[in-house]
């Protein structure tokens, strides 16, 4: 559970940046939970790919597959995402 708690955080730190930079630059703040949820995991996962390619093997050795680790990643950024956009719509 540690590891998988390692790869989330990391995944969503540059999820985060990315989807947060994205809506301060359009000025539309109803993006940064859609961009979370969506594209934001992809940019995290392309950035975990270029730079931690070889963690992929530790990952693997613990019994979790890339696909495993992102979709479990991607189900569990809905929740907040939606609580996200939730908010953002109710005070909007």
């Amino acid at each position: 559970m540690r590891a998988f708690r390692h790869y989330y955080f990391t995944i969503n730190l540059v999820n985060t940046c990315f989807s947060a930079i994205t809506a301060l630059i359009t000025g539309r703040y109803i993006w940064f939970p859609i961009l979370f949820c969506t594209i934001g995991i992809i940019a995290g996962v392309l950035f975990f790919n270029n730079f931690c390619r070889s963690q992929y093997y530790s990952y693997y050795n613990l019994g979790y597959t890339k696909q495993r680790l992102i979709l479990t990643t991607f189900a569990l950024n809905l929740v907040p995402g939606f609580l996200i956009l939730l908010i953002i719509t109710l005070f909007s």
